[in-house]
């Protein structure tokens, strides 16, 4: 699953349209784009935080769209667990 694209030397929300229109013209069965969401509200956070825990998974991840990639701990990026 792809994610993120740290080589880019772009902002996150174009790193993502970057991957995603690479993912459609060179299909492949092992290889899946994450759709992501922007986060509109903290009920809209709750109501994904159900989803994701219903799933059994951990948390999510929030990145503020106009970031660039940081390959350490940052304030734009946010882990909710």
């Amino acid at each position: 699953m792809v994610y993120d694209s740290p080589n880019l030397k772009v902002k996150f929300s174009e790193r993502l349209e970057i991957i995603e229109k690479t993912l459609v013209q060179n299909p492949s069965k092992h290889v899946v784009f994450h759709k992501q969401a922007i986060c509109k509200n903290a009920a809209h956070l709750d109501q994904e935080m159900k989803k994701v825990m219903a799933l059994k998974g951990e948390g999510l991840m929030i990145k503020d769209p106009s970031s660039m990639y940081e390959p350490k701990r940052s304030k734009l990026l946010l882990k909710v667990k």
